[in-house]
């Protein structure tokens, strides 16, 4: 979440952003054992980080 209030300073959103895809995507496959329940919070994260991302790298190219 820090990501989405960070994202228009364009270093530190970027590079949060970025941090949350990398994480998310690495837990996405430990879950596997886990119930569907928690497994979910893993996709909510890698979700979250590529939208963030994407906000941040538009808000770097349109110098918004």
């Amino acid at each position: 979440m820090a990501a989405f209030f960070l994202f228009s300073i364009p270093i530190f959103g970027l590079l949060l952003s970025l941090a949350a895809l990398v994480v998310s995507a690495m837990g996405l496959p430990q879950a596997q054992g886990t119930p569907k329940q928690y497994r979910v919070f893993a996709v909510i994260g890698l979700i979250l980080g590529i939208i963030y991302t994407l906000m941040a790298v538009l808000f770097l190219i349109t110098g918004r």
